[in-house]
């Protein structure tokens, strides 16, 4: 049975609900302000927001759907209620654990649910991307951000000796220490472990993957080279760092 509402009923208790979303929400976005203005790794934070605004209004010039409608069928709403007050778990559990991409999660959740239910489940899948891409906003967790860089440094660092070899330059490495000849030696540090650019290529992946309005499978495929081309690229930035350090100094 759908659920019925004047449209100005509607839209008012939107804004009344997002308001409240923003308000509940302050701290987490001043948190990540922080976060962005600090940690260069996060310095895009800034432009996510405004890129998923901006994502949301492609979506709406493609479908012509109203994020509301006057009629919601009643097992929208309840399944909008349910993601919302699970949102709001996420945001406090977040929140008390300093975990700022649950905080994040959280508000997609809640964003989703409220598009469920004022705008059911056209609205949902219409705008639903848009929402998403807010993830790209979060900070990941040093308990993953840690291991994966180092991951990342020692398969950077055996990809350069191997090009080295390639073009006859005899190299060494130890971790993440290559030898080349010389007087220096070579540091694939935690900047050079390429999860800056992965993070930035992937976001952009999405971003084109939707925004070219081509179908489903060439949408998976070009977001699943997002990350191998990030990779790859990191690689050959430290391969031509090596050469810049050898010839020129």
């Amino acid at each position: 049975t759908p659920t019925e509402r004047p449209a100005n009923e509607h839209l008012l208790m939107l804004a009344g609900v997002l308001i409240a979303v923003g308000v509940s929400f302050y701290w987490t976005f001043v948190d990540l302000i922080e976060i962005w203005e600090v940690d260069p790794n996060y310095s895009h934070g800034y432009v996510v927001p405004f890129f998923a605004l901006g994502l949301g209004w492609v979506a709406w010039t493609r479908h012509q759907v109203m994020p509301v409608a006057n009629e919601v069928a009643r097992k929208d709403t309840i399944r909008g209620a349910v993601e919302i007050v699970i949102g709001f778990a996420m945001h406090i559990a977040g929140r008390y654990l300093a975990i700022d991409i649950l905080d994040v999660v959280g508000l997609i959740f809640v964003l989703l649910g409220i598009l469920l239910a004022f705008g059911g489940e056209k609205a949902n899948k219409v705008y639903g991307l848009p929402v998403f891409f807010l993830i790209f906003m979060a900070p990941i967790p040093d308990a993953v951000y840690g291991p994966t860089a180092r991951v990342l440094q020692n398969f950077a660092s055996i990809v350069t000796v191997a090009l080295f070899d390639v073009v006859g330059i005899p190299a060494t490495r130890s971790g993440i220490w290559i030898d080349i000849p010389g007087p220096h030696d070579m540091e694939v540090g935690a900047a050079c472990s390429g999860l800056r650019s992965l993070t930035a290529i992937l976001a952009l992946a999405v971003a084109i993957a939707y925004l070219s309005g081509r179908g489903m499978k060439y949408r998976a495929i070009l977001v699943m080279m997002a990350a191998p081309v990030a990779v790859a690229v990191n690689c050959l930035r430290v391969f031509g760092t090596g050469l810049i350090m050898l010839y020129i100094g």
